[in-house]
């Protein structure tokens, strides 16, 4: 399998609503992440990726500076930025494309310049444990969000 990542573009009138429409399957996203993920505004989106499989594209995520989880804990606005809307189709799960993903975003970031990155789940905490990420410590490594309880997680980027 040919394994290519590419920086999302912005104005990617194809890829932005296919990426949208995983997140809303996926998180229940808002309408408005087709528009923000067409805008790729500074001031929200970093960067955002996807990860294409023999010219499918099969996972994407990014790194982010406004996440959904700053509407009902701003205190968390303190820690960026975030890996956030990592996400590889259900068909392609079990073959460690997120985790090529996510080593590409860290690669990226660590680039860029971002000394530490932050990210928070409540269905892949051992994905990332076993890539090196660690809860925050005290209490703000859990946070209630979406009916769920999530682990919010920090690491200092590595190079692919």
């Amino acid at each position: 399998m040919e394994l290519r990542v590419e920086l999302l573009k912005p104005k990617d009138e194809v890829l932005a609503p296919l990426l949208s429409a995983w997140y809303q399957e996926e998180w229940q996203s808002m309408p408005s992440t087709t528009q923000r993920l067409l805008d790729l505004h500074p001031t929200e989106i970093v960067f955002h990726m996807v990860l294409f499989a023999d010219g499918v594209p099969v996972a994407a995520g990014g790194l982010h500076l406004n996440v959904g989880l700053l509407r009902i804990a701003p205190e968390y606005g303190k820690y960026q930025p975030w890996v956030a809307m990592l996400r590889t189709v259900p068909e392609f799960r079990g073959q460690n494309l997120g985790t090529s993903l996510l080593r590409a975003i860290e690669a990226k970031s660590l680039e860029l310049g971002y000394e530490q990155l932050y990210l928070y789940t409540h269905t892949a905490e051992k994905l990332y444990l076993r890539e090196g990420w660690a809860p925050l410590p005290g209490e703000d490594a859990h946070v209630f969000y979406k009916g769920e309880t999530a682990v919010v997680m920090h690491k200092k980027p590595q190079s692919a």
